[in-house]
């Protein structure tokens, strides 16, 4: 120390000097690294699966982040316990500029101990969005079904997971189905609506999209990565060699499924203003607020002109024969009760020319025809395009109107008599004050007096 005027703080000193050469390491790690390249913008977990036969085959896969590739099953985890690591080595670099704030006198508190103080949720805006997402990329086999509970830990938290879940639409009817079986039921795996499910976590942002629209799917890719929470992008995959059509038709293949309501879009905001349903939109879809696209003009389309177009469902249809029972178009058949469709045959009438071929569809792919005909409506319910109360909402204003209507009625009625009611009874007087003056002037009366 020098005099008094003149003293110096050797601690604090020291934890200027101290800070600087952190703030020095923070920042090559950050600018440049062992490699050269800084810090990545993000990071991969590739679960195990389809997609990491081709993901981990090198060198088809020249990543310039950091993956890891899942072996175990427990793609979900891994994510959420590399996350963790890089948002702590985030804070830190976090807290140190919290430290220098407070020892420059820019910011309050104490300047020991900050780094360990702070958390993800405690963050600004600001701080999160300095920290690099994480991308957990699988198949939809491998992070639905069973190993959706995980993903919905992920989607529950607050971190910045990016679920990207690649969808080839199997629907539970790949296994081959011999022909004259179409009663049976497939399915030995449940099939399970992702999307769906994964918006009943409502802080996190979720959408549908695909490849058949560019511009949806952009934009769903610039709102998931702009949302500093949790997301995940159910996208559909359709592999020409895996479904069994020709490589040129896959765009093709992608707007079919869309159109057939076997993959509609739809985006999820969290942030945005509104309710739950006012948060979603199925801008993308064909004609929205109808249930099949050519609803009304005959055969719809539905998922099952989609499903005729690859090879892997081919033993799903069979021509329909003399021994198929009670046969009935499809969409009829899906609007029975499950009862009343016993002993009746699903049928698909196809335009060949100017004659028709009628193909039977197993009762496994009529069921999930079904059930993506409830899942689109369930969307649109939920973002309150169609909805069953909009009726019962209608017969009620329409129910209070007409009690209005007829209180008012009723109201100016009794007005109106009551009106009529003195008119009566003012005529009544006049007449009978009339009839009074008449006879006192036949008496002889005139002015209250005796006549002449």
């Amino acid at each position: 120390r020098g005099s008094e005027a003149g003293a110096i703080d050797v601690g604090r000193l020291e934890r200027l000097v101290e800070l600087a050469r952190e703030l020095k390491e923070t920042h090559w790690r950050l600018s440049e690294g062992d490699q050269g390249l800084g810090r990545a913008r993000y990071s991969v977990v590739v679960a195990a699966g389809s997609v990491a036969h081709w993901a981990g085959a090198f060198p088809n896969n020249p990543f310039q982040v950091p993956v890891a590739m899942d072996q175990t099953g427990e793609a979900a985890q891994m994510a959420a316990g590399l996350l963790q690591g890089q948002i702590t080595v985030a804070i830190q670099g976090i807290g140190l500029l919290h430290r220098a704030r407070r020892e420059m006198g820019e910011q309050k508190g104490e300047g020991v101990g900050v780094s360990e103080a702070l958390t993800w949720g405690r963050l600004s805006p600001e701080e999160r969005a300095h920290c690099p997402p994480l991308f957990l990329v699988g198949s939809e086999s491998e992070l639905g079904g069973r190993g959706f509970a995980q993903v919905a830990w992920l989607l529950s938290s607050a971190l910045p997971v990016k679920i990207l879940v690649l969808s080839e639409l199997d629907l539970g009817l790949e296994r081959r189905v011999p022909k004259g079986s179409h009663l049976l039921t497939s399915c030995a795996d449940p099939v399970t609506d992702l999307g769906l499910m994964a918006l009943a976590q409502r802080h996190a942002y979720v959408a549908q999209t695909s490849i058949a629209d560019p511009g949806h799917y952009r934009e769903t890719l610039r709102e998931a990565l702009a949302f500093s929470g949790p997301a995940l992008i159910r996208v559909h995959a359709p592999s020409p060699g895996r479904h069994g059509f020709p490589v040129e038709d896959t765009r093709v293949q992608a707007r079919l499924a869309l159109e057939s309501r076997a993959f509609p879009l739809f985006r999820y905001h969290p942030q945005h203003a509104g309710v739950f349903g006012k948060r979603i939109t199925l801008a993308g879809n064909p004609d929205p607020r109808a249930s099949w696209v050519g609803e009304g003009t005959g055969e719809p389309l539905t998922p099952l002109t989609w499903m005729l177009t690859e090879q892997r469902f081919s033993s799903h249809f069979h021509t329909l024969g003399d021994d198929d029972p009670a046969p009935m178009p499809v969409t009829e058949w899906l609007a029975l009760d499950p009862a009343a469709r016993a002993g009746r045959t699903p049928v698909l009438t196809l335009a060949a020319g100017e004659d028709s071929i009628r193909l039977v569809v197993s009762l496994a792919a009529a069921e999930q025809v079904g059930r993506l005909a409830h899942a689109w409506r369930t969307l649109q319910e939920l973002a309150g395009l169609v909805t069953p109360f909009t009726e019962q909402i209608q017969q009620e204003v329409e129910q209070q109107v007409a009690a209005a209507h007829q209180a008012e009625l009723e109201s100016r009625q009794q007005g109106h008599e009551a009106q009529l009611q003195a008119l009566r009874a003012g005529l009544q007087a006049e007449i009978a004050g009339q009839i009074r003056e008449r006879l006192l002037n036949l008496a002889g009366y005139r002015g209250g007096g005796l006549g002449a």
